[in-house]
């Protein structure tokens, strides 16, 4: 079996379509009742157990009275292993496996399931509506100062061309701050927003795992001990803005194909480009490695899809981080020297993935 890595999928909502058939659809849903499943809404929900909890539902499309689905959602790494701190970067076999151990335990109280749901599971066909994958840093040396530091930057950084119409950095990156987890209030979570503005694309949450892991009274392992946590989640608009053989991304199989054709099949290869794309998108590590001289001067940055105007509002709220109200002061009576120096610490940051196997502990 391969060794656990820091990488790994780590979230998923998946779904198979039931056929419009009364016998397939009252014969699923006797078999999720006789389970112990309960009517919410519209859905018919089961919470199924093996090392951890993954929510099954059958519900009615909205849009199409009469077309089912069987729904799931889940952390299928901590289902199967019952620890989600490494994992495995293979979705196929981790959906694969956590969908028919679903199966089985759906039938462990009697009935039976159409034999068509298991070759849909096992021919790849799952429709995909999200996938959230995790991986780790290199290790930093202050995890707390540089969470609250893109907080700070990224919440005070604009372009102004006359000082009176400010355009945020969040704006000018397509970009949108949401905490989605209370137990992430550390974090620092930013939705990438597709080209019109509109759907969420993905979304890319930095936080401390470590701290978590410790609240919840587990020993931390010492090779994330100084390390951030990334995940990225690919929403249904990334799956749908992708194509192969000329149409979106739809299934699992879409998707397997789609990294046969670019990636050689390899999932790895394939999850260090995304993880790139969005750190990409959003600047989140090569703000720090920004030399002001640079942009002040017009340069571009790191990147050829974002604007110098971009680069400078980061640059400019980076150069003022952290500085006392003292600083401050003086700077504002034409002494900059104490707030220069105060700040230059907080300039630069050197980080990147790591993405291998993790070190013994």
């Amino acid at each position: 079996m391969m060794k656990p890595r820091r990488i790994t999928l780590d979230g998923m909502l998946i779904g198979t379509k039931l056929e419009v058939l009364t016998s397939e659809v009252s014969r699923v849903k006797a078999v999720m009742i006789r389970a112990g499943a309960i009517y919410e809404g519209r859905e018919l929900v089961l919470s199924i157990t093996e090392k951890s909890t993954i929510r099954v539902a059958m519900r009615e499309d909205s849009h199409k009275p009469g077309s089912f689905y069987l729904n799931l959602s889940g952390n299928p790494i901590t289902f199967l292993t019952g620890s989600n701190v490494y994992g495995y970067p293979d979705a196929e076999a981790l959906i694969i496996d956590a969908y028919t151990k679903c199966l089985e335990k759906l039938t462990a109280s009697g009935g039976s399931l159409p034999k068509r749901l298991w070759k849909e599971v096992e021919s790849r066909q799952v429709n995909i509506y999200s996938l959230e994958f995790a991986t780790y840093t290199i290790p930093v040396e202050n995890k707390r100062q540089l969470l609250n530091d893109w907080e700070q930057v990224y919440r005070i950084g604009y372009k102004s061309a006359d000082g009176l119409a400010h355009e945020g950095v969040m704006d000018m990156l397509n970009l949108k701050f949401c905490r989605v987890h209370k137990d992430h209030k550390s974090s620092f979570p930013l939705k990438i927003m597709s080209a019109n503005g509109v759907n969420e694309e993905a979304m890319l949450q930095v936080y401390d795992k470590a701290k978590k892991i410790r609240k919840d009274g587990h020993i931390v392992p010492i090779d994330i001990e100084n390390r951030l946590r990334l995940d990225l989640n690919l929403s249904y608009t990334w799956f749908a803005n992708r194509r192969i053989e000329g149409r979106r991304l739809k299934t699992l199989n879409d998707l397997c194909l789609y990294i046969d054709k670019r990636y050689g099949g390899d999932w790895v290869t394939f999850l260090t480009v995304q993880f790139l794309w969005a750190l990409d998108r959003t600047c989140l590590f090569h703000m720090w490695d920004l030399n002001m001289k640079e942009v002040l001067g017009g340069g571009r940055g790191t990147s050829k899809a974002v604007s110098t105007e971009v680069y400078l509002a980061l640059a400019l709220a980076r150069s003022t981080l952290n500085a006392s109200d003292e600083a401050r002061r003086q700077f504002a009576v034409g002494n900059p020297t104490k707030l220069l120096a105060e700040t230059r610490k907080n300039r630069t940051h050197v980080i990147s993935l790591a993405m291998g196997e993790p070190k013994e502990n």
